[in-house]
């Protein structure tokens, strides 16, 4: 979000445009894309769409799982930014 004004201006954004934002910058700062999980093998994962002559999907390995990858796994699975 790019916000340039030469003048005070004033915002106000809603609790999902909130959610939102705060979604994107964890997954700009964490390298977090909205397609990946965690298994119980402890590796971060990524589904994939592929296309062929058909289309289907993939889980690619991405790395193993650190504990920062835990915590936004964690985040955004108990729809803590349920948009």
């Amino acid at each position: 979000m790019v916000i340039q004004a030469t003048q005070d201006v004033s915002v106000s954004l809603d609790n999902k445009q909130q959610r939102a934002i705060a979604a994107d910058y964890l997954r700009k700062t964490a390298d977090w894309k909205p397609t990946y999980f965690i298994k119980d093998d402890g590796w971060v994962y990524d589904n994939k769409m592929c296309h062929t002559t058909h289309s289907f999907e993939v889980e690619a390995k991405v790395r193993l799982a650190n504990e920062e990858d835990k915590a936004l796994y964690t985040i955004f699975t108990k729809h803590l930014f349920d948009l």
